[in-house]
């Protein structure tokens, strides 16, 4: 059976880690972070402040594609780069279903637009 969660888990490459004293690896939320299940609905992290939450979800964000300060993936902004090198020691084990569209009504659709047909020649064979 395929699965149509966007993101099954996601695991720290620990041996890759130079130093787990050092920013952001010295983090409690990645200091012990091995695999990390996602529940197909919603997850939550929930810790303390400067524990670390904000920082994995940047780094899972960033490593998916998306803009760590929020956005899309065909929505990027920001002034300087701000997030951690932790997308870098990430691995991500994704879904095999992608994201489509709902269409809303004539034509229009909700979320990404969808691609048009190409055009076709003027006296080309249907």
């Amino acid at each position: 059976m395929l699965a149509s969660q966007f993101v099954f888990h996601l695991a720290l490459k620990r041996d890759e880690v130079e130093s787990f004293d050092r920013y952001p690896f010295n983090l409690p939320a990645v200091r012990t972070l091995e695999r990390l299940e996602l529940h197909p609905k919603v997850t939550f992290f929930v810790g303390e402040n400067g524990s670390g939450k904000s920082t994995l979800l940047e780094a899972l964000a960033v490593s998916l594609g998306f803009n760590a300060e929020g956005g899309s993936r065909n929505f990027n902004f920001g002034t300087r780069a701000s997030h951690s090198v932790l997308h870098e020691f990430l691995r991500v084990a994704k879904g095999v279903k992608r994201w489509r569209p709902r269409p809303l009504s004539a034509g229009r659709t909700r979320g990404r637009p969808v691609a048009a047909a190409p055009a076709r020649c003027a006296g080309a064979p249907a």
